[in-house]
């Protein structure tokens, strides 16, 4: 892998370097400071050169037949997949066991027969309706370049990416359907990836605020809060970090220099022009407008999520009180980072059965509720995203394996 990436950064290093050496040989003696990129550096640049340099981090560069070659020769790590699978699977068995034991089948069936199909057909509504904000708040995520985003487009690679995450471990989906718009819209792949990370970054912020608000009017288990820290903790030091860097217009650093310049190993596989790229996803943390646009996008987003939740419980006659729908899903989201097998099968039902016990929910109704909301979630997603992979007339293995071989 890490003579591929060598090989790979290498190939298109001499270009990058070429337009450095030509926004350079075009600058003016002078004083005073030139926007490269995301950073403003020293020396009286040419502005139009600045600019066509900056143009051309939004564009992914162009790779030789060798890299093409060296892309498709490349295996991805599938030991380490297949480890993963095998775990996932174990877990799922273990959680579909724990979901099953202390339940009929009879009395589950009784429970799905009798839930009302028309506030499930709402609960499904719900559902695709947060695919929707999501591709919207994606779109805002490009900022000011965003009117370039196709709505529909960003959906379909939505739905795609999805049912990667479904069907594939290490949420491999995030990284596939960064790289899936990239080769659709000819944008960079870093770019495009920085705007998933952030959007993940506003997800795990949202996440912490709903644990917190309804730990107020409901003691929530100690578990619940710890996991909620440990998957949020991280994501949200993230975007502070990511909206300062977005708002400092100093000097690159030194040690950035040092660590990531065209002489060090790092600068020499591309690293560098990399993080500038992804670094463009920043800008929409400068403007105020926008950042009140993507927290809007982002509360709708689990507002929906929340009422999906709530509309299912009603479709089976379940009148919990309101801190119910909100802690199903803060847990939910939390059991991502379990391994499990495709479809998140067990754990998803498990979770379900557990959280709704603690508001005296008999068993079998409450995993009969499970069944509904599992297949709420994942079948549109597979559906969709299947046709929507084949509408792109994409395949799948290739994407698999492509997107293995961007997280090694």
């Amino acid at each position: 892998m890490q003579r591929m990436a060598a090989t790979s950064g290498r190939l298109w290093v001499d270009d990058l370097m070429a337009s450095c050496l030509q926004v350079v040989g075009e600058g003016i003696a002078g004083g005073g400071f030139c926007q490269i990129g995301p950073w403003r550096v020293p020396g009286a640049f040419d502005t139009r050169a600045a600019r066509r340099y900056n143009a051309s981090l939004l564009r992914t560069p162009r790779r030789s037949e060798r890299e093409e070659a060296t892309i498709r020769n490349a295996k991805p790590n599938r030991t380490r997949r297949t480890i993963t699978l095998i775990l996932g699977t174990l877990l799922s068995l273990l959680f579909l066991w724990l979901a099953f034991r202390q339940v009929h089948l009879r009395e589950v069936w009784d429970a799905l027969r009798q839930a009302n199909p028309w506030l499930v057909g709402a609960a499904l509504g719900a559902f695709l309706a947060t695919q929707g904000v999501k591709a919207a708040r994606w779109k805002a995520l490009f900022y000011p370049e965003h009117t370039a985003r196709r709505f529909g487009k960003l959906l379909r690679v939505i739905y795609i990416g999805q049912m990667v995450n479904a069907a594939l471990p290490a949420r491999l989906g995030e990284i596939a359907r960064a790289y899936l718009l990239a080769r659709i819209e000819a944008i960079s792949a870093a770019y495009a990836l920085g705007t998933v990370v952030l959007e993940k970054a506003l997800d795990s912020l949202m996440l912490l605020l709903v644990v917190l608000v309804t730990s107020i009017f409901m003691p929530f288990p100690s578990w619940v809060k710890g996991s909620s820290l440990v998957v949020s903790g991280g994501m949200v030091a993230l975007l502070a970090a990511m909206t300062v860097l977005s708002r400092w217009e100093g000097r690159l650093p030194a040690w950035v220099v040092r660590v990531a310049g065209p002489d060090s190993w790092l600068g020499r596989m591309g690293v560098m022009a990399a993080l500038q790229r992804a670094a463009l996803s920043l800008r929409p943390l400068k403007s105020l407008r926008m950042n009140l646009i993507l927290w809007g996008w982002s509360a709708g987003n689990w507002a929906l999520m929340i009422l999906t939740n709530l509309l299912a419980f009603w479709a089976f006659g379940l009148r919990l009180p309101w801190t119910a729908a909100p802690l199903l899903l803060a847990i939910l989201n939390i059991g991502i980072i379990v391994p499990s097998s495709p479809g998140r099968i067990g754990v998803f039902h498990y979770l379900c059965v557990l959280t709704l016990g603690l508001y005296g929910v008999d068993p079998a109704l409450a995993l009969a509720c499970g069944i509904v909301l599992h297949a709420l979630v994942y079948v549109p997603i597979f559906v969709l995203g299947a046709y929507f992979l084949w509408r792109e007339n994409y395949d799948w293995s290739r994407l698999a394996e492509l997107a293995a071989l961007e997280n090694p």
